[in-house]
């Protein structure tokens, strides 16, 4: 995923992107520094991070990879191409809800 965003960067493509990006601690977010900087670098570029088991001081989102946590942050499912990651299991559990969703397929990373 990152080195396609470092793509788009360099080229100064418009290219929609959205990451649902879901892990068990602050410590799995890999890339985070560079993430937060592309973020800003490219406007069409979004990305939610998810934490299933935050310290206290976290104060992003919560939880697990859902159908509704997806759908927030992904507007329009049936019309962009868009990645979700997890290393905690979930994309296996969400693999039975994503139809709706219209993904197709599910890779743990």
């Amino acid at each position: 995923m990152i080195s396609m965003l470092r793509y788009i960067e360099d080229l100064n493509l418009a290219t929609p992107v959205r990451l649902v990006y879901c892990v068990c601690t602050a410590a799995d977010i890999i890339f985070q520094n560079e993430l937060a900087r592309l973020a800003t670098a490219l406007p069409n570029f979004k990305y939610e991070v998810c934490l299933s088991q935050p310290d206290p001081t976290w104060e992003g989102h919560t939880g697990h990879l859902t159908e509704e946590f997806v759908s927030r942050h992904v507007s329009d499912p049936f019309s962009l191409s868009f990645f979700l990651s997890s290393s905690c299991g979930d994309l296996e559990v969400l693999q039975h809800h994503l139809p709706p969703l219209a993904c197709c397929k599910a890779v743990k990373g």
